[in-house]
């Protein structure tokens, strides 16, 4: 007569037992930079940030990917650091107008963030040099002028840096970098050097 409600305690035990579950919390990311709608410039390099963070895993039980668009892998798997803090170094075309940062804990639960950003186009600034001429000579007792014109597709002359440098004398620190409204350099100064080198050979401006 007794053993009748033992075999019930023990079969509800049983169905307990069965019915346990392991409840894993998904992992969080976000982007700390870009920032939405932020304009970054094409081809310079871009350092891409992030944090993630996990209430059921450490940070070595991540793992993080980032990708342009929704699925160009860029940079390789890494774990974040200990505060959580993720990084991945890029230089970004114009077609590309997204980043998605993914992570991923041990169990499978995942977590993504995704920005999406402007691609400003940049140019390489163009050069002219306009005095002195290729047939010009060059007199070490007599100063030499030196006129260029610089310009840029994005960025006005006046924001430019224009360098005169020789292949014997190294940069000609006597003439100035900054250009006019107009993108002119205009300078001069004596050579140290012997004369008959060519202005292509001798003198180059650069920004």
């Amino acid at each position: 007569m007794k053993t009748t409600p033992i075999l019930s305690l023990l079969s509800a035990f049983g169905c307990s037992d069965a019915s346990l579950k392991v409840i894993n919390s998904s992992p969080e990311a976000v982007i700390n930079y870009p920032a939405e709608g932020d304009a970054l410039l094409e081809q310079f390099d871009q350092l891409l940030l992030g944090r993630v963070s996990d209430v059921d895993h450490s940070f070595d039980e991540l793992t993080v990917r980032w990708f342009l668009g929704s699925s160009e892998r860029i940079c390789e798997e890494s774990v974040p650091d200990e505060a959580g803090d993720v990084f991945c170094e890029i230089k970004l075309g114009l077609d590309v107008g997204s980043v998605r940062l993914e992570v991923i804990d041990d169990l499978g639960g995942l977590g993504d963030d995704s920005v999406s950003f402007t691609i400003l186009p940049t140019a390489a600034p163009s050069v002219e040099i306009i005095r002195p001429e290729n047939s010009w000579g060059y007199y070490t007792d007599q100063l030499t002028t030196f006129e260029g014109r610089v310009s840029d597709e994005e960025d006005a002359a006046e924001l430019l840096v224009a360098v005169w440098e020789s292949s014997i004398d190294g940069t000609l620190i006597e003439l100035d970098t900054t250009p006019n409204l107009s993108g002119e350099v205009l300078g001069r100064v004596g050579m140290l050097q012997q004369p008959a080198l060519t202005p292509a050979e001798n003198k180059r401006p650069t920004a």
